[in-house]
């Protein structure tokens, strides 16, 4: 039998190996500590320009201490002139830049300045030691001068996203004071409207008392919708704190989405009651789901609430169960006014309210976190949110949940 051949092992690549990897962060750390001169023209600014003048202005500043010392040949420090080029490079452009600066500045002052005052072999102690300083120094200013400019310049950024967080939670108390208001002033003023008419007479005829006790029954029911309304808000504001803190519980068990979804619909159904509201497939099968049912249908209900808002009173909104062998997928659809792709990427944000798309039914007061806690609501429970959409054509959020069998097990497929 011939023997097989083995194939050498494959040799890991340069990056592949801990030399390459240790390389490759030796150079992302160097290449962080490069910058821009934000007071030069934007031009100037360009990293290539840095590299080009580390080139040229040290070597300037060397030409220009060999003149001085023709002219001042008691000068002491001459070589000050190329520290000061370097600590203007790296200053300005940051870390290579300054380094390369330093290593042309250095290679000027052992090629050109030393020799007219010294022999070009360097001998003398004075002469190693001369040189040894002003590597270190150059290599020094280039170093910590750069990181200085930088730890500057990321405290520019720091206190710059300072200010635009302050903006943003200036806009963020004003959005929540508006929206907590408008409830409340409406419940204090039925209030004061049912104290005004408990202070008047009671009538004597029985039609008058019976239109005024309905008018107080309207009044009292209109203030408790408004601190419903309200009651949702603050509630939606703690559940995104719970999101945003990863301590948003569920209570998950066994249950049957196509009761849920009844639930969801007939409730609707009780508090738009103008409104028309298709349940497009039976539920006469059980549809099990290990899951949190308060948490599901606080999914739907925020669902079925944006497509009442948003759509016009005489249009349906359509809610529809699907299922196959691995999941249930519940969509809500309305004759809204659409959203761009742009707007379904951002739809799901926190607080995010879709521009020029107005109120067509009901109350305008929101926070823009209904979307946000269900898509939150149904991951937390290992499913899938989506929208389909075009503007001016409707719009149709749907959910999935993975069915749970009899035994317990729960088979997932691609959505």
């Amino acid at each position: 039998m011939k023997p097989t051949e083995s194939t050498p092992p494959k040799q890991p690549t340069l990056l592949g190996s801990p030399s390459g990897q240790a390389r490759k962060r030796l150079v992302t750390w160097l290449w962080q500590y490069n910058m821009e001169p934000g007071f030069l023209p934007f031009p100037l600014r360009h990293l290539a320009i840095g590299y080009g003048l580390a080139l040229v202005l040290p070597c300037v500043a060397g030409f220009l201490a060999i003149v001085l010392l023709q002219l001042v040949p008691q000068l002491q420090f001459s070589e000050s002139l190329i520290l000061l080029a370097i600590l203007l490079i790296s200053s300005c452009w940051g870390l290579l830049p300054g380094l390369l600066a330093s290593f042309v500045g250095i290679a000027f002052y052992l090629v050109m300045l030393l020799p007219p005052r010294f022999p070009f072999v360097i001998e003398a102690r004075v002469d190693i030691f001369s040189t040894v300083m002003f590597t270190l120094t150059s290599l020094c200013i280039s170093l910590l001068t750069s990181q200085l400019q930088r730890a500057r310049l990321q405290a520019q950024q720091a206190q710059g996203e300072a200010e635009r967080a302050k903006q943003m939670m200036d806009d963020f108390l004003s959005m929540i004071t508006h929206e907590l208001l408008t409830p409340l002033t409406a419940s204090h003023l039925s209030l004061q409207i049912i104290k005004h008419k408990m202070k008047q007479r009671s009538p004597t005829q029985v039609a008058e008392r019976v239109a005024r006790e309905h008018f107080l029954q309207v009044t009292i029911e209109r203030a408790l919708h408004q601190l419903d309304v309200q009651q949702r808000l603050v509630y939606d504001l703690l559940d995104a704190s719970r999101i945003r803190s990863k301590g948003l519980e569920l209570s998950t068990q066994r249950c049957d989405l196509g009761e849920i979804v009844r639930n969801g619909v007939e409730v609707q159904r009780l508090l738009h009651p103008e409104r028309t509201l298709l349940l497009t497939e039976t539920l006469n099968e059980i549809i099990p789901v290990e899951a949190d049912p308060d948490r599901v249908h606080q999914a739907l209900g925020n669902y079925l609430s944006n497509a009442l808002k948003y759509s016009a009173p005489d249009t349906p909104v359509s809610v529809s169960v699907t299922r196959t062998p691995s999941h249930v997928r519940v969509s809500v659809s309305d004759h809204g006014p659409g959203l761009t792709a742009e707007q379904q990427q951002e739809v799901w944000k926190r607080f995010y309210r879709a521009p020029g798309i107005s109120v067509q039914s009901g109350s305008s007061v929101s926070l823009g976190l209904g979307l946000h806690i269900a898509r939150n609501v149904i991951e937390r429970l290992g499913g899938q949110v989506g929208i389909q959409s075009n503007p001016s054509q409707g719009s149709t959020f749907w959910f999935c949940l993975p069915l749970t069998y009899e035994n317990g097990s729960e088979e997932r497929m691609p959505l």
